[in-house]
């Protein structure tokens, strides 16, 4: 817990170099508790949105997580509704690679693409969007593309998405969790003819992971 609360601290102050190898070692240990198939410490799921995301539960509030990107997965569920907000704050350190962050906004009327606003409801392995209020209107305000050594930080309640722009990828993030949204249910943005749908939070085949965390942890030692 110890390793995890200090990597927790390292992405706080952006400690990129010092991040690098600390990551790797806890992919070691996540290796470790996937091939013992072992899931009390660590988490490790394939996430609808397309990357391997690797879960350290701190305390009720925050938690590290490991996100593993590459343009070979194929975690990507249908249909395809990338826009999502987060019930936790979190700050993200890009270890390789490159990834892109849109951020949107939402209005009852003006300018902008017409959607539904879905409630995520999250029951063990599964993920079900619930549909909720009437359509709104979707704008973009922002599009940033963060390379290796850089840093961005999202707020809770705002809405975006993230995409790989490089071959591979490895982020690193901290989530914290504040007091008012516990309870809370996430926002997904889809298209206005949409119904309810779920979506499969599941552990992937057992040898495709290891090699893509072995990947991932080979890479952050050579830099």
């Amino acid at each position: 817990m110890l390793a995890i609360e200090s990597a927790f601290e390292l992405v706080a102050c952006g400690e990129r170099h010092a991040l690098n190898r600390s990551a790797a070692d806890l992919l070691s240990g996540a290796l470790k508790a996937v091939d013992r198939e072992d899931h009390s410490a660590v988490t490790v799921q394939q996430h609808p949105l397309g990357f391997l995301c690797v879960k350290w539960n701190i305390d009720a509030s925050r938690s590290l997580r490991i996100h593993v990107w590459g343009q070979d997965m194929r975690y990507r569920q249908e249909p395809n509704w990338p826009i999502h907000d987060h019930i936790f704050s979190f700050k993200s350190v890009i270890l390789l690679g490159k990834v892109q962050n849109k951020i949107y906004t939402l209005s009852e009327q003006g300018k902008g693409r017409m959607c539904k606003i879905f409630e995520v409801d999250y029951t063990r392995e599964q993920s079900t969007l619930i549909a909720t209020g009437d359509p709104a209107m979707l704008t973009m305000t922002s599009a940033t593309v963060y390379e290796e050594g850089q840093t961005y930080e999202m707020q809770s309640g705002i809405l975006h998405r993230t995409a790989l722009r490089s071959s591979f990828a490895v982020t690193v993030l901290a989530t914290t969790l504040v007091r008012s949204q516990f309870g809370a249910r996430p926002r997904v943005i889809g298209a206005t003819g949409g119904f309810g749908l779920a979506y499969n939070r599941r552990i992937a085949q057992k040898q495709e992971v290891l090699e893509q965390l072995e990947s991932a942890r080979k890479s952050l030692l050579i830099f």
